[in-house]
């Protein structure tokens, strides 16, 4: 580094870095003073030989115009006074006028007004002058010396100088008689002495400013290098002598690059942390897109905070679309969710594994899930919020009522053997009777009357057969079946007798379907559900087989699944929802002879074949049955991760 001062020398200069501030200040401050008097010397000199010019011009012009007067005889102009003007020739005054450079004359007569003699193309005018500023001038002339007067202004804005020449009365009066004014134009000279004047006020008012404001401007500059001066340290030049401005400025460019080493360390810290917050957040992220639990966070204004991918698939909203959104609003078509939600807000209530049903108006269905919770506090104790986890419980449910159903039907079947067997012996007693009967009762009409009562006898022995197969424990052996080569089987068998009930059957097979079943008991089933769909168009429709790959995405972080839809639909008067919901119940049917046991047989059928069936209806929007079964085979597996 180098010292504050190389030498002697340089130490003072150093020192006296203020003094030489102040001294090249004062400096360029005489510099100005030179300048500008100079200025004003040049000025004056020139305004002096214009205005010598001037008075020569004018005391020529009346040294001729004395000549004049005494060519023309009768005396001197004073003696014949104004009167004697109008007899000259204008036109010959005029041009002398213009020759002399003059601009006009002016009769000034001793006791009377001023007027101006003026030589026209009309000859001469007299008007009256105002010669009230040629005071001083005025009492030397009537004393009888010719006076030549100072450069003045006229209200017209030009300038003149005028020349005033004593005219004698004559030998009889004595004295002077009047007074000729020659005012010549002085433009030029009256600029020159009025940028003389302001040069001169220039200078006298703007020194002592100029020497003020210096003192302050010094003042100013060097406020900054006192204040450097001062923070340097202390190891620096002897008592009593200021470091040099070298040093300052190598003191003040150590001080910077300490701060710009500081700011980089600074943005070094700050980018650090800014990667660590974000992976954070990314891991965040990332963590609640892939928990199994549905999350659902809550400030204590109801709004959404989070909602991961599984909560939002739970409850049937769109992730992106209820960020920031009153969860009140969110899910006003969930009152018992909701009531849940403002609970735990706004009574402190803390729930564990609750279990609620929710109804999702998108997907038409209801769903049960369980719900946890647990509230935010800050360091105060006050809430801040609080944060929900949910669970999917749909498939748990209807598992289980699948198998309280097929509990049921095992029960039912356990009790319908033994009862069946009796039913069966007895309807074997009395149809052997009947028989009987009919061989030995004479006439047709005994007959007739005992044919009937086998005929009923009969129906009741497939009731039974039918409502023992359906509470029968099913022999269900699984394999793998091409599904369009059955769809299409279907529509053969059916083709015929559907078209003399006027119903067109429209079979969609589609291709590279395979599912795992039965065919014996997928068969029955369809043919159940055809026979079901014929029977609700007694004037005639359309009816609809087919087969559909789809995709049913996984609730509550579960895995997409490929399913294979099979869909029997008509165009018939349609289910209500009263029917609809009692659709599967064994016995219960909407036909004058039906048995209501065809739709619970095909329920029981999916179940036990690993799918399920669902039903949609509206009155007067015919019915579509749907079975689901995972797609298998060479198109694909169950599952699809």
């Amino acid at each position: 580094m180098r010292p504050f001062f190389a030498d002697k020398e340089g130490r003072r200069r150093g020192a006296n870095y203020p003094s030489q501030v102040r001294l090249v200040l004062l400096l360029l401050l005489l510099l100005l003073v030179v300048v500008n008097l100079q200025l004003a010397y040049l000025f004056e000199r020139s305004r002096h030989g214009l205005e010598q010019e001037l008075d020569s011009r004018l005391r020529l012009a009346a040294s001729w115009l004395e000549e004049s007067g005494k060519d023309r005889g009768g005396g001197s102009w004073g003696e014949r006074g104004a009167e004697a003007w109008p007899e000259l020739d204008p036109a010959s005054w005029r041009g002398w006028l213009g020759r002399c450079g003059l601009e006009r004359l002016i009769w000034i007569p001793r006791g009377g007004n001023p007027v101006v003699l003026e030589a026209t193309g009309r000859g001469w005018i007299r008007e009256e002058a105002e010669v009230g500023g040629w005071r001083r001038e005025l009492e030397r002339a009537w004393g009888g010396e010719t006076v030549s007067t100072p450069t003045y202004r006229a209200p017209s804005g030009r300038y003149f100088k005028a020349l005033l020449l004593p005219q004698p009365a004559g030998s009889e009066k004595g004295g002077v008689g009047g007074l000729i004014a020659l005012v010549a134009p002085a433009d030029s000279l009256g600029q020159l002495s009025r940028f003389s004047s302001l040069i001169l006020y220039g200078f006298l008012v703007g020194v002592p400013a100029a020497l003020l404001i210096a003192f302050f401007f010094v003042d100013f500059v060097l406020s900054p290098y006192r204040r450097l001066s001062a923070a340097t340290p202390s190891a620096g030049p002897p008592a009593g002598v200021l470091p040099d401005v070298e040093a300052i400025v190598a003191t003040y460019e150590g001080t910077i690059r300490a701060l710009q080493q500081k700011e980089a360390e600074l943005a070094r810290l700050y980018q650090i942390e800014q990667r660590r917050a974000h992976d954070l957040e990314s891991y965040q992220r990332h963590l609640l897109n892939h928990m199994s639990s549905g999350v659902l966070s809550l400030d204590s204004a109801f709004r959404i905070r989070v909602c991961n991918p599984v909560a939002a698939e739970i409850l049937g909203v769109m992730e992106a679309e209820v960020q920031g959104k009153d969860a009140r609003e969110v899910f006003a078509r969930m009152p018992n969710l909701r009531s849940l939600l403002e609970a735990t807000l706004q009574g402190g209530r803390i729930l564990q594994r609750e279990e609620l049903e929710i109804e999702r108006p998108e997907e038409g269905d209801r769903s049960w899930i369980g719900l946890s919770s647990s509230l935010l506090r800050d360091e105060d104790g006050r809430t801040e919020g609080a944060i929900f986890l949910m669970v999917d419980l749909t498939p748990i449910r209807r598992l289980q009522e699948q198998v309280r159903l097929r509990e049921s039907l095992a029960a039912l079947g356990e009790i319908a053997a033994g009862l069946a067997h009796e039913l069966r012996n007895s309807l074997s007693t009395l149809l052997a009777h009947c028989r009987l009967l009919q061989r030995r009762l004479p006439g047709p009409e005994a007959r007739g009357t005992v044919e009937e009562m086998v005929g009923e006898i009969m129906s009741l022995e497939r009731l039974v057969q039918e409502f023992l197969q359906f509470a029968r424990p099913a022999e269900i052996r699984l394999q793998p079946l091409y599904l369009p080569h059955l769809l299409e089987e279907m529509g053969r068998t059916f083709s015929e007798s559907l078209a003399e009930a006027g119903i067109e059957m429209e079979v969609q097979a589609g291709s590279e379907t395979w599912i795992s079943a039965d065919p014996t008991f997928l068969r029955q089933a369809l043919v159940n559900l055809i026979n079901n769909a014929k029977d609700a168009m007694p004037g005639g429709g359309r009816l609809g087989l087919e087969a559909k790959v789809m995709v049913r995405k996984g609730r509550g972080g579960r895995p997409k699944e490929k399913l294979v839809r099979i869909s029997v639909s008509d165009n018939g008067k349609g289910m209500g929802e009263e029917e609809r919901r009692k659709a599967f119940l064994p016995f219960f049917s909407t036909k004058e002879k039906g048995t209501g046991l065809g739709l619970a047989m095909v329920q029981k059928a999916a179940l036990g074949m690993g799918g399920q069936v669902e039903v949609e209806s509206a009155p007067g929007a015919g019915t579509t049955f749907h079975l689901y079964f995972p797609l298998t085979g060479p198109a694909g597996s169950g599952r699809d991760g």
